[in-house]
């Protein structure tokens, strides 16, 4: 497995058993995160995508007998299913968004999980493991036309794209 290095590659498989080596490699950092591959990521980072929803919750309900929020949506189908398979793997992420490890995931400095004291004025700065919630806005947004760059909300918009977005939602 290969991951990108400042020189070009390196084996995953050398980084294991190494926390603090693989934490402070450069391909978690900019600029190098913003080339960075789902394959690079994912060669130390697999275990995101087999993870999979417990089948009973820590109350003893089965999964499958009940509805997650998401599944209530005209445009999801079937079982439940992880946060980033949702947005990463189902036939829903596959169709309709180009999402990659690096879309939400995009660069961090383990010297700032937390500022102290903490900074107000600083909106950039994010925790470690976190994500900016500009980027979930983006699509998730009261107002997301608006941080796409679109001049009126999707359903005013969409004849300006030929139906190239969303196009399997109007087909339910």
């Amino acid at each position: 497995m290969l991951a990108m290095t400042g020189n070009g590659v390196f084996a995953a498989d050398a980084m294991k058993g190494h926390y603090e080596r693989a934490r402070w490699h450069p391909i978690h950092f900019k600029p190098a995160i913003d080339d960075a591959t789902d394959e690079q990521c994912l060669s130390c980072h697999q275990e995101i995508l087999d993870r999979k929803v417990r089948k009973k919750s820590p109350a003893g309900i089965n999964s499958a007998a009940t509805t997650a929020w998401y599944q209530t949506l005209s445009s999801y189908s079937g079982e439940q299913e992880t946060f980033h398979r949702r947005h990463l793997v189902t036939p829903l992420a596959k169709q309709v968004m180009d999402m990659k490890c690096n879309t939400c995931h995009q660069g961090s400095n383990p010297r700032q999980e937390a500022a102290i004291p903490p900074d107000q004025s600083n909106t950039d700065f994010t925790l470690r493991k976190a994500v900016n919630p500009d980027i979930c806005l983006m699509c998730h947004g009261a107002n997301p036309y608006k941080l796409m760059g679109l001049p009126s909300p999707w359903r005013e918009s969409r004849n300006m794209f030929q139906e190239n977005c969303h196009t399997h939602l109007n087909d339910r």
